[in-house]
């Protein structure tokens, strides 16, 4: 499985059976649409427009916006709706690829309930929002992935020179998790070298 994070909380996974992309990105965010081909297009946010422009997404996609269980081209998702705090929610996707638990928190404004805590344990790993503004803060963030047990964790939704918006950068979170990963262009994973302990890798925008 290869992992590119296309910036905010969008980012392509590519697998032997399907190509993923999440919250794709519309050109107001500051880093353009995906202009990638995907078999499966996740929607967290169907309230922010700048993360679902699924039409900068090539081919015909399946989208997936609402809670259930979908079984596409041999890859399960499971996408649990989380409750935000000022109402309506943004959805946590979870899937299987490669023999791997890949889970996306999407962007809650809170730790999320045990409801979700259910979901998301023992993912191989976890693409978690760092950022603030308006989601999860450093700290509590890596609480959370702490909890979680989860081997990989991958930093989104945080400030970096092409963003626009009001968000922190990822320095407060790795100084939170003690940790100093070389920026990668992508992130290629195989379920028989995942990393034994909790390991923090840091991937630059495409």
């Amino acid at each position: 499985m290869e992992i590119t994070w296309l910036g905010r909380s969008s980012f392509r996974l590519q697998s032997r059976d399907a190509d993923v992309i999440t919250d794709p990105l519309g050109p107001e965010s500051g880093y353009g649409p995906a202009k990638s081909e995907a078999d499966i297009v996740t929607l967290s946010r169907r309230d922010i427009p700048s993360i679902g422009f699924i039409d900068g997404v090539k081919g015909n996609p399946k989208v997936l916006n609402a809670a259930g269980e979908y079984e596409i081209q041999g890859t399960l998702v499971t996408a649990t709706p989380c409750p935000l705090q000022e109402g309506g929610s943004t959805t946590v996707f979870t899937f299987e690829l490669d023999g791997m638990k890949v889970t996306h928190l999407g962007l809650p404004d809170q730790v999320p309930p045990d409801a979700i805590t259910e979901v998301v344990v023992d993912s191989d790993v976890l693409l978690l929002p760092v950022g603030s503004g308006g989601s999860l803060e450093a700290k509590e963030a890596w609480d959370y992935a702490q909890r979680m047990e989860c081997k990989v964790v991958i930093p989104m939704n945080y400030k970096t020179e092409r963003e626009w918006e009001f968000l922190e950068t990822v320095d407060t979170f790795l100084a939170e998790a003690g940790a100093h990963p070389e920026e990668k262009q992508k992130l290629s994973l195989l379920r028989s070298k995942l990393p034994i302990d909790l390991s923090v890798e840091l991937l630059k925008p495409r």
